[in-house]
């Protein structure tokens, strides 16, 4: 594949991905989101809240020999349009990794990263379907999940006009902000479109989004929208610029 890479840029390659995203009124994300990011809506009064955990199985440099790592993460983000440029983007609300140099090296970025237990074990069948989805870990408390593919694709999202519409407003923005220290740091990336399959969770437990006083209890267990992507391709360049 002929990547659009820089000298700079981290080349990742991730494995079972998982999206669990909420819908929630803009004014309950609003206050974790910097003013200067306008907040990207769906229907002008609601915008998503979305918790992705993936396996990497392998992140490197795109052009350069660098080491090789594997690990597990976590982001919890929220969409939000790009300043001047009006690109369809995400805001990093907090991140967590397995990996103690990955992690570091992320918080030399500003980025807001944590270290955390995390285990994904997927079960898929023949075909490579999900049979299966558990993932367990510790992050603010126990983290508990578990999934099951229902659909190869989706067809339909409320208030979306279309699956495909949804699909690219929660999987396909190139642009990532985050902030740190009264600044708000950009992030550049590449990938291919994805066509995640569409999941039902039957058990979500995630106590940071709690803590971060994001969501109730009893709506932690009850996702919007759960998909899932077996395998995914990302350029991430670096390094971030101030917004």
């Amino acid at each position: 594949m002929n990547l659009p890479a820089k000298w700079t840029s981290v080349e990742m390659i991730l494995y079972d991905v998982l999206y669990i995203s909420y819908l929630l009124p803009v004014e309950r994300v609003r206050p974790f989101v910097p003013e200067r990011l306008p907040i990207a809506t769906v229907d002008g009064e609601y915008t998503f809240v979305s918790a992705v955990f993936f396996h990497v199985l392998e992140a490197k440099a795109a052009r350069l020999p660098s080491p090789r790592v594997s690990y597990n993460q976590v982001n919890v983000y929220t969409f939000v349009t790009a300043p001047k440029s009006g690109e369809h983007a995400i805001y990093f609300l907090r991140k967590g990794m397995t990996s103690k140099g990955v992690a570091r090296a992320a918080r030399w970025l500003r980025m807001p990263v944590e270290l955390i237990e995390l285990e994904l074990t997927p079960r898929r069948d023949k075909r490579l379907r999900y049979e299966h989805y558990a993932l367990r870990g510790t992050w603010h408390g126990a983290i508990h999940i578990e999934a099951d593919e229902v659909a190869p694709r989706l067809e339909a999202l409320p208030p979306f006009a279309s699956g495909q519409e949804a699909v690219v407003f929660l999987t396909d923005p190139l642009v990532g902000f985050y902030g740190n220290a009264g600044w708000v740091w950009r992030l550049d990336a590449w990938h291919p479109r994805f066509q995640p399959r569409v999941a039902r969770a039957t058990r979500v437990e995630m106590p940071i989004l709690a803590e971060m006083g994001l969501l109730k209890e009893d709506e932690i267990a009850q996702p919007y929208n759960v998909l899932l992507a077996p395998r995914e391709h990302f350029l991430i360049h670096l390094p971030p610029r101030r917004a």
